[in-house]
């Protein structure tokens, strides 16, 4: 199968805190990353497969794609549960891999002046709550759908990723103060 990206680097540009000037290059392999890896995961294998060749059909305009009626479960699972996933977690290891950089000489930091390590932290724990829960929508919408590759994991080669079905990814990040405040 062809490489077939989930969201394009403008969806993310348009739709997160991604400024454009940020490379498509970085975003699409980021895009890449996060669904091969994090998403895969959640969802398995045989349906990220299915959601990538239905992706893939309706950009060439061949049958058996989104827009049929048939399809109609994976396109609403694909457009309002993970393409959100993708943005939240693109956004989030964007954060990360546009401010430490892997060059000859080395790690090499570069972020602006005025955003310290510690801003960029809380920002980080900020968006991984909103990761986690659309990790966890993934997951509990998968326990209540017909999916076919779902149900059928005992057919599937050994290397596949099977889905925890219903598993909550939830984190509280429950924060009553500034760093420096102590509870007794």
């Amino acid at each position: 199968m062809d490489k077939v990206l989930l969201m394009s680097a403008n969806e993310i540009k348009n739709f997160t805190n991604i400024n454009y000037n940020v490379s498509d290059e970085y975003i699409s392999a980021t895009i890449d990353d996060v669904q091969e890896v994090y998403l895969q995961e959640i969802i398995g294998t045989a349906l990220l497969l299915r959601i990538k060749e239905l992706v893939l059909n309706t950009y060439n305009n061949r049958e058996d794609n989104l827009n049929d009626d048939a399809n109609s479960n994976y396109n609403y699972f694909y457009q309002n549960f993970i393409k959100n996933y993708i943005k939240e977690k693109v956004e989030v290891e964007l954060l990360i891999n546009v401010n430490y950089k892997i060059r000859n000489a080395g790690v090499v930091k570069q972020n602006d002046k005025s955003v310290g390590i510690e801003d960029l932290e809380k920002i980080l724990r900020n968006k991984e709550t909103s990761v986690n829960h659309w990790a966890t929508m993934l997951s509990k919408y998968l326990k209540d759908s017909d999916f076919a590759e779902i149900k059928n994991c005992d057919c599937y080669p050994s290397w596949y990723i099977t889905p925890e079905i219903g598993k909550n990814y939830g984190n509280i990040g429950l924060w009553l103060g500034s760093d420096n405040d102590y509870c007794c």
